[in-house]
């Protein structure tokens, strides 16, 4: 049998544990705001300085058109726009780009779509 301390501390311990959690999923839940380098692939949409947010989406929400964020191991983090949805992966394309990137880009790629740009200087 428990005493009522016991119970109370287990109370506090579940009360402590609820709110580690609501923390951890608001932050893991929260846009990020990246910042656009200067290379020019997005230009006219995008600009160097400008500060993207960016939200998590689950992968089956993204649509063609949508402009992403995704990680590559030679380039780092890219922003351009889904040009086609195939068999689970994505094939993107700066809009000043002639062509398609030459890779897919997978779902555990995905850092997450631009819901909004702020104008850098």
């Amino acid at each position: 049998m428990h005493t009522e301390a016991q119970m109370q501390d287990n109370s506090s311990m579940k009360s402590i544990v609820l709110a580690i959690l609501l923390c951890a999923s608001s932050v893991f839940a929260a846009d990020r705001l990246i910042t656009v380098l200067p290379t020019g692939s997005m230009e006219p949409t995008l600009h160097g300085g400008d500060v993207l947010t960016v939200e998590a989406v689950p992968f089956s929400a993204l649509r063609v058109g949508d402009i992403i964020v995704f990680r590559t191991l030679k380039f780092g983090l890219i922003v351009h726009r889904i040009v086609e949805i195939r068999r689970g992966k994505l094939w993107t394309k700066g809009d000043a780009n002639f062509r398609r990137d030459s890779f897919w880009v997978m779902p555990s790629h995905v850092v997450g779509r631009v819901r909004g740009v702020r104008r850098g200087p």
